[in-house]
């Protein structure tokens, strides 16, 4: 075995990706047990062709994709027996395949609010609107940061106490004692 099998075969040279593909092709890959298809990227890593290595009616044999980052990081699990479960990757890339004479409509979008966000942190005005900090895919962040965004008065950094001075350590017995004690002062 040569090492490039080896790489091919290698558990942590595999990539994992959500993929989008149009209805005429997902209903094909459904009716079909042997569907097979290859990813080909151009040289950025961000769009590329999928190629289908096998003739199907109706469909091309070559489609256009593009490459979104996921706004958060997705476990993928797999088993092999469905009792236990193992992590086999963090996917944060999602691959959207488009038929080459309709182009979604979401890549027009997702074109024209990255324009205007970068329009708007160049004039000093960041845009936290929905639709201009949208995401194609639908996948949405957290909302972790959101009371930030509507109440822009609430510190970002938040006010920590001090850390104590003096150690105190509280066995179980103590803890056990001192309940027994309350209890007691509760029935006189």
């Amino acid at each position: 075995m040569t090492s490039i099998d080896m790489l091919k075969d290698d558990f942590l040279c595999q990539e994992q990706y959500i993929v989008e593909l149009p209805d005429v092709v997902a209903e094909a890959a459904r009716r079909n047990p042997d569907f097979a298809f290859e990813f080909v990227f151009d040289i950025t890593g961000q769009s590329g062709e999928m190629h289908l290595l096998r003739q199907y009616d109706n469909l091309l044999r070559v489609y256009p994709f593009r490459v979104f980052k996921t706004p958060l990081t997705t476990e993928s699990y797999v088993s092999a027996d469905g009792d236990y479960y193992y992590k086999s990757a963090d996917i944060s890339d999602m691959i959207i395949v488009y038929e080459p004479d309709k182009i979604p409509k979401l890549f027009v979008d997702y074109e024209i609010s990255q324009k205007v966000k970068l329009i708007c942190s160049a004039a000093g005005n960041p845009v936290f609107d929905p639709s201009v900090n949208m995401s194609p895919h639908g996948l949405t962040p957290p909302t972790a940061w959101a009371p930030f965004h509507l109440w822009p008065n609430i510190p970002t950094r938040p006010s920590y106490f001090p850390p104590a001075t003096d150690e105190v350590v509280v066995t179980f017995d103590e803890i056990h004692t001192d309940k027994k004690n309350q209890a007691g002062a509760k029935i006189d």
